[in-house]
């Protein structure tokens, strides 16, 4: 009897000790025990960046970030973020955020939906404000299901949404007190994401919306430069942050890439973290520089051809760079396709020396270019490089 009573306090103490560790192991935070109990993995080192401009990320003079998530919502890769942001003094925040990002399939239009702040009805117009440049777009998104899910809950509840290229963006402002609020956003975007219509999540439904940090046409009053001979378009884009962006248009039909160095995140842009894409086969530029695309063979070819360059020219740290096609030009040139190089840097259109510069730069890109890449095909198939505009 003595040998089952001792073996039965051994238990007991093996028992405690595994209970103790677990409960030493297990993150003591809120957002830890959440990203724990909900697949999630709390990213608690430095170099964290949301690389997705405009709304919510760009309020304010910069961003103080709290805690940033990755993991899957509606089986697609996504990252939930709570930030602040600040204007003037870093230490005095004025507001909190509490974000997710979903990686879509495919390229979509910027689609923009933002909740009143003093709703005067109860119907979804008097609710929430619509930006997007495509009446087919928002009649192919915002469905009566869609609108269901969004106005379901209170005032306090709701949600704002953005997509915008291969992201989907859902916020909600205020405080994060308790794991409820992180439940309820991840659950509301994946019920939203599947909303979505298939064709639009493919990317079938052409782009043709303007938005604020992103154009992919010249919007109206844009202005007509010429670019070492060639025809270009300058223009300015408002909002938290003026831009001004000079592009010029070039035969091809490109998937979407963008460039921009960490040292303009920093300067301008008030970045303070990153999350650096996967590396490529060239350390120096991944070092300096964001090189984003949702196809990677588009990537590759690109950086084959700027690699040497980007490092080396201090203009490249001075703009942002965006490759991508131009659906309404494509649909006014129903024999070929049309794409744009555009450079883009905090700014006032009046200021002609930076507008010289921008437009250096796209000449540079265009020049420098192999035929390989000017024949590159969203699908990736390529073609005999057409002749450029």
């Amino acid at each position: 009897m003595s040998w089952i009573i001792a073996g039965a306090g051994v238990l007991v103490v093996l028992v405690g000790v595994y209970l103790a560790q677990r409960r030493r192991r297990r993150p003591r935070t809120l957002v830890g025990r959440w990203a724990a109990d909900n697949g999630f993995v709390n990213r608690t080192d430095s170099r964290v960046h949301l690389f997705v401009q405009g709304p919510p990320f760009d309020r304010g003079d910069g961003v103080v970030e709290r805690a940033l998530l990755v993991g899957q919502c509606a089986r697609r890769p996504a990252l939930i973020a709570y930030f602040g942001w600040y204007r003037g003094d870093p230490s005095r925040v004025d507001g909190a955020c509490l974000a997710l990002v979903l990686e879509l399939p495919a390229e979509v239009a910027p689609l923009q939906l933002e909740a009143r702040e003093e709703a005067e009805g109860e119907r979804f117009e008097q609710l929430y404000r619509i930006t997007c440049g495509g009446p087919e777009l928002v009649a192919g998104v915002v469905t009566p299901a869609f609108m269901r899910v969004l106005v379901a809950g209170t005032a306090l509840e709701r949600v704002n949404l953005r997509l915008d290229g291969t992201a989907m963006i859902v916020w909600r402002d205020g405080e994060l007190v308790g794991g409820r609020q992180l439940t309820a956003l991840h659950d509301l975007a994946a019920e939203l994401y599947r909303q979505i219509p298939e064709s639009v999540l493919r990317g079938e439904q052409a782009p043709v919306a303007t938005p604020a940090t992103a154009p992919v046409s010249a919007p109206p009053g844009a202005s007509a430069i010429d670019i070492h001979g060639r025809a270009g378009a300058a223009w300015q884009v408002g909002g938290s942050r003026e831009e001004v962006w000079v592009a010029l248009p070039v035969e091809a039909a490109w998937p979407r890439l963008d460039i921009v160095a960490y040292e303009l995140l920093t300067d301008q842009y008030h970045a303070t973290r990153f999350d650096r894409p996967a590396p490529s086969a060239h350390p120096l530029v991944d070092v300096m520089f964001a090189v984003r695309s949702g196809d990677e063979n588009f990537r590759r070819d690109v950086l084959a051809d700027l690699a040497d360059w980007l490092p080396i020219d201090d203009r490249t740290r001075r703009c942002g760079l965006v490759l991508e096609r131009d659906p309404q030009r494509s649909a006014a040139t129903a024999d070929r396709s049309m794409s744009r190089i555009s450079a883009y840097a905090p700014g006032r259109l009046a200021d002609t020396a930076l507008v010289e510069l921008l437009a250096d730069v796209v000449h540079e890109v265009s020049q420098r270019l192999s035929e390989r890449t000017y024949g590159y095909r969203v699908s990736g198939r390529r073609e005999r490089s057409p002749q450029q505009v």
